[in-house]
C-alpha cells in the first residue's frame, strides 16, 4: 500500500506546484493588460496606423456629440463603410431633425448628397480614403473625422499629427467592454481639429473614440470660445464582407449634379512668402478686376458658392471682418463659379455688402487649386501668399492669418 499512497503525495505536489506557479502568470497578464504600451505613445499612435492600413475592409456604427461652452448643442448618428482603399459610405443623421448627410464612393467617383435637397456634388474619384478633402469628408462638423486619416497608415502621421506641435503623450487607459482595455492617445491634430484624444483597443489597435477641442465655428457661423467633439465608434467591425452593391452609386431623376474639380485634400498653389498668383474675375457690373490691382492691401479671399452650407455659416464673419476693416486697408473678395443670375438674388436675400465677383472663366479657381468650399486666402501688401485655409474658420483664425499678412493689430475689435 505504501507505492499507491506514495504516489499520491506526489502526484499532490505536482498538482500543487502546477496551480501555483499558474496564478503567478494570470496574475502577470493581468497586470499587464492594465498598464501603458512598453512603446512610445508615438510609437503606439503609429502602430495604430499600420493597423487601420492593413484592412481589408471596416464597419462601425457611432454618435457624434458637440458640446459648445459645455452645453450640448446638437447630436449625430453615424455610420462608416469601408473596402480598401476608396470605397466607403459615410452617413451622417442629425438626431434633432432627421437631416442625413451621405458621401459614397464606388471606386469610379465620389458624390455628396442631403435630404434636405436635390444638389448632388459629384467629384473624381480619390486615391485613397484618408486623402479625401470634400465639402462633408473635411468638416468636422458635417461628417469629416481624422479617423481616415488613420487609414493611410504610419507613413500618414503627419497628416494626423501636426508635425510643428508633434508632442505624443499617453492618458489614462479605459474599459472598452468584454474585457478589452482601450489606451488613451493625446496630441495636437492639424487645423482645425486642434487638441485630440483617441481611445484606442489595447490589443487591435482600432479606434473608439476620437475627441476634439478644436476652435470650431458654432453652427449659427460664429466663433465658439469652448467647443468639443465627440465621436463614439461601436460595433467595430474587421474586414467584413462589403459587396460592390452597398457602395453603388444612384442619382435620383431631377436631381442637380454639380461636377467639382477634385476630391483629394489641397496643398496651397504656391510656397508662403512668395507671390500669389494672379488672376482676372468679374463684379456685379461685369468688369474685369485683377488681383494684382490690389497691391499694398492686405487681401482676403474667400471660395465659395450659394448651395455650400459651410460658406453660408461663414457668410457673418467675413461680412464683420469686411465691415470692421475695409478702411483700414483690407480688401475681402468672394469669389464664386456660379452663374450670375444664381449669385445675384442670393447676395441680395442675404444682405450682403462684401464684393463678390464671379469667376467666369476659372481663372482664380485653377490658379489656387479650389476642390472645398469655403477656401480662405490671405495675401499680404506685397502680393506674397501668407495662409491658406480649408474649410469654415472662426474669426480669430482668419484675423490671426490676417495680421500675419500686416493688418494692424489695435484695430481689431473690441
Amino acid at each position: 500500500m505504501r507505492l499507491p499512497i506514495l504516489a499520491l503525495v506526489l502526484l499532490s505536489l505536482v498538482w500543487g506546484a502546477a496551480c501555483t506557479s499558474s496564478k503567478p502568470e494570470e496574475a502577470k497578464r493581468a497586470e499587464a493588460n492594465n498598464q501603458l504600451p512598453t512603446q512610445t505613445a508615438t510609437e503606439f499612435l503609429k502602430w495604430s496606423m499600420q493597423q487601420h492600413q492593413r484592412l481589408r475592409g471596416y464597419e462601425a456604427t457611432g454618435t457624434v456629440g458637440l458640446w459648445v461652452n459645455d452645453v450640448a448643442i446638437t447630436g449625430a448618428k453615424r455610420t462608416v463603410e469601408y473596402r480598401a482603399p476608396n470605397r466607403f459610405k459615410i452617413e451622417s443623421t442629425q438626431l434633432s431633425d432627421g437631416i442625413s448627410s451621405t458621401a459614397i464612393c464606388d471606386g469610379d467617383r465620389l458624390i455628396e448628397t442631403s435630404s434636405t435637397g436635390r444638389i448632388i456634388r459629384s467629384y473624381p474619384v480619390p486615391s485613397e480614403i484618408c486623402l479625401v478633402s470634400t465639402i462633408l469628408l473635411s468638416d468636422p462638423l458635417l461628417s469629416g473625422s481624422l479617423l481616415y486619416q488613420f487609414f493611410g497608415g504610419a507613413v500618414n502621421f503627419d497628416h494626423l499629427v501636426n508635425p510643428r506641435i508633434s508632442n505624443v503623450e499617453y492618458g489614462p487607459l479605459e474599459p472598452l467592454g468584454e474585457g478589452k482595455i482601450g489606451v488613451v492617445v493625446r496630441f495636437q491634430a492639424p487645423d482645425p481639429y486642434g487638441p485630440c484624444e483617441a481611445l484606442i483597443d489595447k490589443e487591435s489597435g482600432l479606434v473608439h473614440r476620437l475627441r476634439y477641442s478644436g476652435n470650431f465655428p458654432d453652427p449659427s457661423g460664429k466663433a465658439a470660445k469652448k467647443v468639443r467633439i465627440d465621436e463614439v465608434y461601436t460595433k467595430v467591425r474587421k474586414d467584413p464582407v462589403l459587396t460592390d452593391a452597398l457602395f453603388a452609386i444612384r442619382i435620383p431623376e431631377g436631381a442637380q449634379v454639380i461636377e467639382m474639380p477634385s476630391s483629394e485634400r489641397q496643398a496651397a498653389p504656391v510656397a508662403f512668402g512668395t507671390p500669389a498668383p494672379n488672376f482676372v474675375v468679374y463684379d456685379g457690373t461685369n468688369a474685369e478686376v485683377e488681383l494684382a490691382s490690389l497691391k499694398g492691401k492686405v487681401v482676403l479671399l474667400e471660395f465659395w458658392a450659394t448651395w455650400c452650407e459651410p460658406c453660408r455659416q461663414s457668410l457673418p464673419i467675413v461680412q464683420a471682418l469686411h465691415d470692421q476693416y475695409k478702411a483700414r486697408d483690407l480688401a475681402v473678395m468672394a469669389i464664386s463659379r456660379e452663374e450670375p443670375e444664381v449669385v445675384g438674388p442670393f447676395v441680395k436675400s442675404q444682405k450682403v455688402t462684401v464684393p463678390v465677383y464671379l469667376d467666369r472663366t476659372l481663372d482664380a479657381w485653377d490658379a489656387y487649386r479650389i476642390a472645398s468650399l469655403p477656401t480662405f486666402v490671405v495675401i499680404d501688401r506685397e502680393g506674397r501668399l501668407i495662409d491658406y485655409l480649408i474649410g469654415p474658420q472662426p474669426e480669430s483664425k482668419l484675423l490671426d492669418s490676417l495680421r500675419k499678412a500686416g493688418l494692424a493689430r489695435e484695430s481689431a475689435r473690441q
